[in-house]
């Protein structure tokens, strides 16, 4: 859940439900025990990011009655995939709107900056990101790499303003 991957999630959200099923033996009830340990360890992963089903599944109460009202694995396993894809979905926006902050930051210091020398590092530095990351997430919000930004910015800068 905290990479968001969704993919390895419902890989390990069918192999857990697929061992469970293979144990004829194991209640109902003890398996709905597994599925509150399940949400509740989330729960303890969510605080530490200073998040909470509240906000993002609304009252936690009802996420509890949902689950006790499932009558079969199949419902407990629907509802688990469908809790925790809508957690990654709430992630992966929160951090979009943040990568989305940074990159106005890293453009904001290119029109402050455009006509010294600035590198990718030097921005890195600035916003006390890895290179890496500055650079994936430069490319995604903005269709363009870093240099290529940085090179038509100044060419732009240079026909508005000439010598």
């Amino acid at each position: 859940i905290q990479l968001c991957n969704k993919v390895n999630l419902e890989i390990y959200i069918n192999i857990f439900f697929t061992e469970l099923e293979h144990y004829a033996l194991i209640s109902d009830v003890y398996i709905k025990n597994l599925c509150i340990s399940l949400l509740s360890k989330c729960s303890v992963m969510l605080i530490d990011m200073n998040e909470n089903y509240q906000k993002i599944n609304g009252d936690e109460f009802l996420i509890w009655e949902k689950l006790f009202k499932c009558d079969t694995i199949d419902d407990l396993r629907a509802l688990i995939n469908n809790i925790f894809n809508e957690l990654i979905d709430y992630l992966l926006t929160k951090r979009d709107g943040f990568n989305k902050k940074v990159v106005g930051n890293i453009i904001k210091i290119v029109e402050e900056k455009y006509n010294t020398r600035i590198t990718l590092s030097d921005i890195s530095k600035e916003v006390n990101f890895s290179s890496n990351y500055v650079s994936i997430i430069f490319k995604k919000n903005t269709g363009k790499n870093f240099t290529d930004y940085l090179i038509k910015f100044r060419m732009e800068k240079i026909t508005i303003s000439p010598l």
